[in-house]
């Protein structure tokens, strides 16, 4: 991994251009008749360990830790279309991304109730 300054922006950025890129391949979907395709994605901040984990037969590049875990439930909570995000990317986003707060969330596997917030897209966009 390389450090990056903006990570939540470029993060954020990252997931409106893959639900916009969702989007056009549901259009010619629809256009050949079949079913869209559906995603939500979730986006968290923190701490974690990265590298490769594993034994000698197999080992894979990873990430793990409580940081890790919530954007795994924030995905899972997130309907499709739907971008998520953890309270400490939320502050990183704002205000240059316009962010929809929503109640505190209970996840499994996560002890206390989250703020959550929905990317909603970019400020003044």
């Amino acid at each position: 991994p390389m450090p990056l300054q903006d990570h939540a922006g470029a993060a954020a950025r990252a997931a409106l251009k893959a639900q916009a890129a969702m989007a056009r391949l549901n259009e010619a979907q629809r256009g050949r008749g079949l079913d869209p395709l559906r995603i939500g994605i979730g986006i968290n901040t923190g701490e974690m360990v990265a590298g490769c984990l594993g034994t000698r037969q197999r080992t894979e590049y990873t990430v793990i830790g409580h940081a890790v875990n919530l954007a795994s439930r924030l995905e899972g909570a997130a309907r499709p279309g739907q971008i998520l995000v953890g309270p400490e990317t939320a502050a990183l986003l704002r205000p240059a991304f316009t962010l929809r707060d929503h109640e505190l969330l209970r996840l499994p596997g996560i002890p206390q109730p989250v703020p959550i917030a929905e990317l909603v897209g970019t400020a003044g966009a």
